[in-house]
């Protein structure tokens, strides 16, 4: 009903705005500079109509170009962030089989994709780190350690337990020591560092600080 009632006033509106049309003779001039525009009345007023009929439709074509722009760029942003997540998962897998190499390259294929989250950037830099120690690459290892304190310096027990462990696989008892005491500093009640801070002890015969656990 709305409809028809609608369209009844746009017929009575299209009437009589023609028949004001045919009965107006008058002239409009339009001045621009040094020139002037001339042209029926009537005439002005019609393309003033079709302008902003014109105006509208051109609008509405922007937008919808825009809105396309936009949804391309969530469709990108989706697509890269499965692929940083194929390429966590498959680092892990491969880590897991035992293909240092082959990790290596799909985590930190992953670590530099921007829209990583802040736990599967972790997760890629510790797997990294822990496949260049298996293929013997201590400072490529030490690397993506510094890499991840600098990313995530929310998460530095996890990374620097994570580095004492790598520096105790290696023997590298000193080195193990510095960061297990930096680790105790941290969290002075954690039970896996002092563990760990007895097995360093233990390993350097360092009695006085053992005794001391």
């Amino acid at each position: 009903m709305k409809r028809i009632i609608l369209l009844f006033i746009l017929l009575l509106f299209s009437v009589f705005f023609g028949l004001w049309l045919h009965q107006e003779t008058g002239t409009l001039f339009i001045l621009l500079k040094n020139k002037s525009i001339e042209m029926p009345l009537w005439f002005g007023v019609l393309a003033i109509f079709v302008g902003y009929f014109i105006v509208g439709i051109f609008l509405k074509i922007l937008a919808h170009l825009f809105d396309l722009k936009a949804s391309w760029l969530r469709l990108k942003k989706r697509l890269q962030e499965k692929h940083a997540e194929l390429n966590t998962r498959r680092g892990l897998i491969k880590f897991n089989e035992g293909n240092w190499k082959q990790a290596e390259n799909y985590v930190t294929k992953a670590i530099t994709s921007p829209l990583a989250d802040d736990e599967a950037s972790l997760l890629n830099y510790l797997t990294a780190a822990r496949a260049a120690q298996e293929l013997g690459a201590l400072e490529r290892r030490d690397e993506y350690l510094r890499q991840a304190q600098n990313a995530l310096p929310e998460a530095k027990i996890a990374i620097e337990l994570t580095q004492s462990q790598l520096q105790i696989l290696d023997e590298q008892w000193e080195q193990a020591l510095a960061t297990l005491n930096h680790l105790h500093s941290l969290a002075p009640h954690h039970t896996y560092v002092t563990k760990l801070l007895m097995k360093v002890y233990l390993e350097l015969k360092d009695w006085s600080h053992l005794e001391q656990y």
